[in-house]
This record gives C-alpha cells, structure tokens and sequence, in this order.
C-alpha cells in the first residue's frame, strides 16, 4: 500500500471569539555563520557576543492591533514547551539571542513563545503560541561538513509500479571528499531515535528504503544488486547512499544524515535535506457536507468527501484507493475521533492522580478502555486539552495512562488540573489509536461536534496499492 497524497480540513465549533495571529521576527535574522580558517581562528557572522544581540520580538495581533502587552501568563522556552524548557526570567514580549550558536553542537535553536489572551468582550481566553527557527552553518578550510548528492525530486508514478531517487553524502574536509573510514545514519524527520531509517523503521521494513556502501555508490548508477544490508537497530554502518521509494514520500519529507569517522571514534558532521514531490501529479481535496463550523459544540454530523485529482483532472476512485483520517487538535498536538460506542458523550472527571502513568476517575463509561486505547480529557474552564495513551488495568470508572508509545502526549497532568472537566475515548487501537484507517473508496468520513473543541484540523491520506 502506498501513499500518493494528503489532504486536510479545518473543523471548527465557534464561540464568538476574535481572529488572532502570532509570530515572532529576530532582528538579527534567522541565520549565522561559524568560519574556521587555516590558522584555527573561529569567527561568527553576526557575532552576537562582541556585536549585537539577535532580538526576538513576539507580535500578537487581534485585527490591525498587536496586544501582545496585554497578554498574560507569557514565557519564552528553548527547544520545547514542556517543563524544563523554560528560558528563567524571560517573561516579556521580547528575547535577546546573546551567545553564539555552534552549528558542530546545534544546527538549529528552536525558541518559543506563549501567553494568554482574553477577549474584553467576550471575556473568551485564548492560548497564544509562535515559534521560530535559528541555523547555523559552518564554513571554512578546516569545516567538515557533509553534501548531499543526487535527486532531491521524485514524482508519484501514473502506472503501478513505484518510482525512486537516489541520493549520497559526501563528507567534504576543505575542498576534498572524504571517504576513509566513514560510517553514516540516516534519520526521517522529525529525527528522533525512533525515526532512524535502520531495520527497525516500517519505511525499511517495507521497502521503501534502500542502502548503498560506498564501494557502489559512484555517481548514482547503481543497480538493485548494488544494494546493502540494512544497518541493525542504532548502528552506524557503511552506507554512504540511500535509494527513496516514493512511497515514503508525500508532497515534501525532510530526512537528516550522519557520518561518523571510525578512526577517531566521533561524529564529525551531520546535514539535513528534503526530498520534493515536486509535480505532485496527486492532490486530494476535503469537503464538509453543511459547511465546516460547529456552534457552540452542537450541530448536526459534517460528513467529509473525498476527492481525487491527477495532473489536474479528477480522478475515478476504483477499489485500489483508501483513506486514512486523523485529526489534530486546536494547539497542534495529536487528538482523535469519539469511540460513541464507548463514550456516546463526555464523561465526567471527578479525581486523577498526578503521574503520567497515573488514573481518571469516571462517570461510568459503557465498557472499558483496554491497553493502547487512547482518550481525550478537557480541563473545566477548556482551556487545556490532552490526549493520553491507555495502559492496562481500567475499568468503566477507572482509566489508567501510560508513558507514550505512539505519539500522544507525555505531559503529566498536574494535581486537580483536570477534575471538573471531561474525558472521552477514541476510536481504534495502538498505532491507529484516534484514526480511521483504511476507509473504503466509497465511504466518507463523519465528523461530530465531540471530535471538535475549539478547531480541529482533519488530516487525509490517499493509499493505493502498487505492484510490486
């Protein structure tokens, strides 16, 4: 089964509240450079040390006025918006950027802000968060650095059999390339530990992924026979290319690579590419029967139609294509849709512990949630929103959380945080916990107004299948 394209829907359930926007500018730009030339002499441009700081200016914006001044609660954060990303003290509109960012460290800052914002009118509270991106490079005749070589472009195949591209990293020292005992990692965004493309990733698994050693890479022109075993779980290996099935590929997928030098027991550069769907012959579009608001958390069911299109004309859909539907909540985290088998409305919170591997007091629900499960809980006031996965051991009064395994929040609640409000139970189980998977050609989506707090945003993806 292959993904050929992806669509989205915004649902919202309107309660007369104001349109906002939020960003952040840095005075100083986005970028900066790290020099290192023969001598071993280090510059920076701009140099926020000796120079001047970058200056970090948050903007909220209700119509043509910024009240950012009028917010409350605000904090700038570093890297994330959990606890212990906190930047101490730093509390108001802007943030001076003072030390240097070192690119063999960090080759980007990720710095956040947030605050709330009430409504004078309507004495609606709105959660307010923007974020911006800092790089940096390093260059110079001493820099190591890697290059990426090859096609960073593929287009979806007409016919059924998958197209690829290939690509290579070239660890460059000055103006040479280095090839000598170099082993490499290659990592799908967003990068992290369970997203290294090694024998336990499904785009591995599914043979979406091949490997190239270095022997073989040339200039691109190898063959299937060319190809590598697959490196073993967090190992670095030689397999210096990489072959992308453009079954691994929606629209745009950013992908990071390694090298590490054997001799020196190090890793010595890292470079972050992306691959394009660059025609993107596929486009998939959502519409919502009866518009697409919800007032005040009534209305009746939005059915949601999908439509697909190639090169531009409208496709006939046939038995081959599915659908997959998932839904992201109004602060952008990962949510779902109501199991109403289980909780035909929201059940009632009248205690939970503190722990992310704690438990919710219920109303009583008509069965309970099992192992994998996953529920949405809503503090009383609406302000905050979570979705936590389900562990072992609930019952209909009862449901236990854990740790995270597929992507749902790790955020501890805190001590009463959530009793007065709500929790309901999604639809589905482990991996799929909140989506509907595998809708048939000729079936649609339903969206209720207990799938939408606030705005929701309906993400689709087109599966057909190929020949192999």
């Amino acid at each position: 089964m292959a993904v050929v394209s992806t669509g989205q829907i915004s649902i919202y359930d309107h309660n007369d509240a104001v349109s906002i926007a939020a960003y952040i500018t840095a005075s100083e730009g986005l970028s900066q450079t790290k020099s290192v030339s023969d001598s071993d002499e280090t510059s920076y441009t701009p140099n926020y040390l000796t120079g001047t700081d970058n200056t970090l200016t948050a903007a909220v914006y209700v119509g043509s006025s910024n009240v950012v001044a009028l917010l409350s609660n605000t904090q700038w954060y570093l890297d994330g918006i959990t606890g212990g990303d906190e930047i101490a003290g730093e509390t108001s509109s802007t943030y001076a950027v003072a030390t240097n960012q070192d690119p063999d460290t960090a080759s980007q800052r990720t710095y956040y802000f947030q605050g709330d914002y009430t409504d004078p009118v309507t004495n609606l509270e709105t959660h307010i968060l923007a974020q911006i991106t800092l790089i940096a490079v390093k260059t110079g005749t001493n820099a190591v650095y890697i290059q990426v070589r090859g096609s960073g472009v593929i287009e979806k195949a007409s016919v059924n059999t998958a197209n690829t591209t290939k690509v290579w990293a070239d660890v460059m020292r000055g103006a040479d390339v280095d090839n000598d005992a170099l082993h490499y990692k290659w990592f799908k965004y967003p990068y992290a530990a369970g997203h290294l493309l090694d024998t336990d990733h499904s785009d591995v698994t599914n043979g979406y992924i091949h490997f190239v050693p270095y022997a073989d890479v040339g200039d691109g022109d190898w063959e299937d026979s060319d190809w590598a075993a697959s490196p073993g779980s967090d190992a670095w290996a030689d397999v210096k290319g990489i072959e992308i099935d453009e079954r691994g590929v929606t629209d745009i997928q950013l992908y990071k690579v390694k090298a590490y030098d054997t001799t020196l027991s190090e890793e010595v550069a890292e470079a972050i590419f992306q691959i394009i769907d660059q025609s993107d012959p596929y486009e998939v579009v959502l519409t919502a029967s009866n518009g697409n608001i919800f007032q005040n958390a009534a209305g009746t069911a939005k059915t949601l139609t999908p439509t697909v299109y190639y090169g531009g004309q409208q496709v006939t859909i046939d038995a081959s294509y599915l659908f997959d539907y998932e839904l992201v909540d109004r602060y952008g985290e990962k949510s779902g849709f109501i199991d109403s088998d289980v909780t035909a409305s929201p059940k009632a919170i009248s205690a939970h512990t503190a722990s992310i591997t704690g438990n919710f007091t219920v109303a009583d629900m008509s069965s309970a949630p099992v192992n994998g499960d996953a529920v949405r809980v809503i503090s009383a006031d609406g302000t905050t929103i979570r979705s936590y996965e389900v562990g072992t051991g609930s019952t209909t009064t009862k449901v236990v959380i854990k740790s995270p395994a597929n992507g749902f929040s790790a955020v501890a609640p805190t001590a009463d945080q959530f009793v007065g409000g709500t929790l309901s139970v999604y639809v589905d189980n482990g991996e799929d916990a909140g989506k509907r998977v595998d809708v048939a050609h000729n079936a649609t989506c339903a969206v209720t107004a207990t799938d939408i707090d606030g705005m929701g945003q309906i993400l689709v993806t087109v599966n057909r299948a190929f020949v192999a």
